[in-house]
């Protein structure tokens, strides 16, 4: 079984290229980034993100994740690398607040009522937090999917008991990776989102997933 920690790029492209299809140019042009402002990517994995951050304008990103190995930062001199989990991030006395702050993909792995209160501070006045996450309740009778992408054959599996969603995800050729994070449906988001910002937007993307834009 693969261990996110010390996945490198490589595998990971390869075995979710699925999911990498999701351009994060649209969550930033929903955010309304200008050019020159700072941004903070939460929990990004191979650095998509931060790139197309970078190519739309942006003075510097910030990027957190906890992987040492999927992003290679070195030589990118407007990328600010920290490598830790987005609740240490969050919590820290930063000496710099940021314009946007994206998590593309990954909210349901950290983001709760906790979590959430800590945003704001890292965020100047006028600032924005975008991210993405499904919309559909997960079922507790394990499903199967199957598909092709070039060479390679995926079947991924999900579930979910209670609250907790199960992943397991599989391609020809690497070791599986599991995973587990917490379903949150729209009505609890926007719970425990509104109290915390001036205003939340809710975006359809498709017919599972929706894009949160959060203004300070």
């Amino acid at each position: 079984m693969i261990d996110y920690a010390t996945m490198d790029a490589k595998t990971y492209n390869r075995l979710y290229a699925r999911y990498l299809r999701s351009d994060p140019r649209l969550l930033l042009l929903e955010a309304k980034l200008k050019k020159g402002e700072k941004v903070m990517d939460l929990c990004g994995g191979n650095g998509r993100a931060s790139l197309a951050a970078l190519k739309m304008g942006a003075r510097e990103v910030i990027y957190v994740d906890t992987s040492l190995h999927l992003f290679k930062t070195k030589g990118r001199t407007r990328i600010n690398p920290h490598f830790l989990d987005v609740k240490s991030a969050l919590s820290f006395s930063w000496p710099w607040v940021v314009d946007v702050m994206i998590c593309q993909q990954a909210a349901n792995y950290w983001l709760d009522q906790h979590t959430v209160s800590l945003i704001p501070r890292n965020l100047k006045n006028g600032g924005r937090f975008v991210f993405n996450t499904f919309r559909k309740k997960p079922n507790p009778i394990p499903r199967t999917k199957e598909y092709s992408i070039g060479n390679h054959h995926y079947v991924e599996t999900s579930w979910r008991i209670g609250k907790v969603v199960h992943h397991l995800q599989v391609c020809s050729g690497l070791e599986p990776h599991y995973t587990t994070f917490k379903w949150i449906s729209p009505t609890e988001f926007k719970r425990f989102l509104r109290p915390h910002f001036s205003k939340v937007d809710v975006l359809a993307y498709g017919p599972n997933t929706d894009i949160y834009v959060c203004w300070i």
